[in-house]
């Protein structure tokens, strides 16, 4: 479906990604944008619900939130998940129903690194004065650094942007790397 866009997408590209058929596509909405705007609305949504799980889960504050970047980051430069981000961020400067669903799904995001911040801080387990401010900033840097990781040619290893990431967070939360990497090792 991605192949040509979403403004391209039709609902028979829609459907057959999603295993639906199109008669049930067109008896349950009304026009190709509805479709479109539920299938977005539904991921944006299952998608913060993986990360709210996440800080749900066991774990110290600093290796959930090592899952957290790592879940948010793509995979690879064509990881489809995340290209299908790009095509509604750029849909959601035309359409005003697909730049709410955006803006919910990155406060959604933002908002679950926070509540994981301020957990950390009130346990005193990371130092962080601002956790709104650093869940934006660590928020901007994934989404700039996944970006380039889906758009360059050249490619751009995710293991150096993980890095990268880790050590902004690291920066963030008053821990030198070597620390971050400590508390953040799994089992």
């Amino acid at each position: 479906m991605l192949r040509h866009g979403l403004e391209r997408a039709r609902i028979a590209d829609i459907v057959a990604e999603a295993g639906g058929s199109q008669g049930l596509a067109h008896y349950h909405f009304p026009s190709r944008e509805a479709l479109l705007v539920e299938m977005l609305r539904t991921t944006a949504e299952d998608d913060v619900e993986r990360a709210r799980q996440i800080v749900r889960d066991t774990g110290t504050v600093v290796q959930r939130l090592d899952r957290l970047i790592r879940l948010a980051l793509p995979i690879s430069s064509d990881d489809w998940n995340w290209r299908l981000w790009v095509e509604m961020w750029v849909s959601g400067l035309r359409h005003d129903e697909i730049a709410l669903i955006s803006e919910r799904f990155d406060t959604g995001w933002a908002d679950t690194v926070r509540e994981l911040l301020e957990e950390g801080v009130e346990s005193e387990v990371v130092r962080c004065a601002d956790p709104t401010a650093t869940a934006d900033r660590l928020s901007a840097m994934i989404n700039g650094l996944g970006l380039r990781m889906v758009s360059s040619r050249a490619g751009f290893p995710r293991a150096y942007v993980i890095r990268l990431v880790r050590m902004a967070a690291a920066l963030e939360l008053g821990m030198d790397w070597q620390e971050y990497l400590r508390q953040g090792q799994e089992g």
